[in-house]
């Protein structure tokens, strides 16, 4: 499949988050695809969405891909490894088939509470009690797929919680929130998303993106000229275990950000509650003490490798000066290519959420 094929396949897909390259793919592939030329195996080391995992594999590449998120582990399986596996009618018809009424959860058949497990607290302040059973009871459901159409399930579940229209439970204020986005704005923001009464549309949305990914696996399974491997664990981990002397070409987008990027904290703490990832504390990504040593101690593993790719932007934890100094000094040449970007879907937002974002191509010297 073309770039441009990939590029508007993604742009289909509900995997927008602040750190997803998606609205960036083409800018991104292009500078890519001329540095991996000729190499025969790379690492993403931070894989988040799966959209550089995808790049790679479908050029050509064996590739080790990792995060420690469960739910970037879910969409790296998914658009990356998924050998044509697809989430069926039957089995989304299950996955749906309870219903939330009032704080209650009805679904027909003996049985239906064997192994469930009431984790709604965790979700509130950002779902009503009806919206956090239902993702409570789908997620126990698809627990019992096989992993390929499990991941899908989990992807399609993770653009649910991407949604975030703030918390109603308990009659709280922040339900004015909602009836102001579909009152006021209609299909604009969030009003798209929820009904009459105020709440997300689950059934429809979770259905409508496993639709998506599907047909993302049907077509990207047929183009993958290479092969990945997903791990979910440290990548700090995954590096001191793997041989780097056998590869070609390192790709790191790190979670390095700075205190304006909260939003990954609040948005990866929520996706992993929802899919029984690792607790995430808002602290865990803010630490520049902390940014600095994980990225020279991630310099230590990966400095024999020809080529570094790295992506930041400018609201990163360090300059890119010094960033390109720091591999300088281990023997690199330097390029940086930038371009400026918008995170997220909404345009009310545009200004506090512009950026430049950096790609630093590193090529040893020696």
């Amino acid at each position: 499949m073309s770039i441009d094929g990939i590029g508007r396949l993604l742009s289909g897909l509900p995997i927008t988050y602040n750190g997803s390259k998606k609205k960036l793919f083409r800018w991104l592939a292009s500078h890519v695809i001329p540095e991996i030329e000729g190499r025969d195996v790379a690492v993403d080391a931070f894989s988040g969405s799966g959209i550089v995992s995808t790049l790679l594999a479908n050029s050509g590449l064996r590739v080790h891909a990792c995060d420690a998120l469960m739910s970037s582990y879910a969409m790296t399986v998914t658009l990356a490894c998924n050998p044509g596996e697809t989430l069926s009618d039957e089995d989304v018809d299950i996955v749906t088939s309870h219903r939330c009424v009032d704080g209650m959860l009805y679904e027909p058949g003996d049985g239906w509470l064997d192994g469930y497990g009431d984790i709604v607290d965790e979700f509130t302040g950002t779902f009503t009690r009806n919206e956090g059973l239902w993702v409570s009871r789908a997620k126990w459901k698809l627990d019992q797929l096989p992993i390929y159409e499990r991941m899908i399930g989990y992807s399609a579940l993770r653009g649910l919680t991407s949604i975030r229209p703030f918390g109603t439970p308990n009659g709280r204020s922040t339900f004015l929130h909602r009836i102001k986005q579909k009152d006021t704005y209609g299909d604009g923001c969030l009003g798209h998303y929820l009904n009459s009464s105020y709440e997300i549309e689950m059934d429809r949305w979770f259905r409508s993106y496993v639709g998506k990914f599907n047909s993302a696996v049907a077509r990207l399974s047929g183009s993958r000229a290479g092969s990945v491997i997903a791990h979910r664990e440290d990548a700090i981990d995954m590096l001191s275990r793997l041989p780097m002397d056998e590869v070609d070409v390192v790709y790191c987008d790190p979670p390095y950000g700075g205190p304006g990027c909260r939003d990954y904290s609040i948005d990866y703490a929520l996706h992993e509650a929802v899919l029984g990832g690792h607790p995430i504390g808002a602290s865990d990504f803010f630490t520049a003490d902390g940014h600095a040593k994980n990225f020279s101690r991630m310099l230590d593993l990966i400095d024999s490798v020809p080529k570094i790719i790295l992506s930041y932007n400018n609201k990163a934890w360090s300059d890119i000066g010094s960033i390109s100094a720091m591999l300088q000094r281990r023997g690199y040449s330097v390029r940086v290519e930038t371009t400026p970007f918008v995170h997220g879907k909404r345009t009310v937002s545009a200004f506090q959420n512009r950026v430049v974002e950096n790609l630093i191509i590193a090529t040893a010297e020696r």
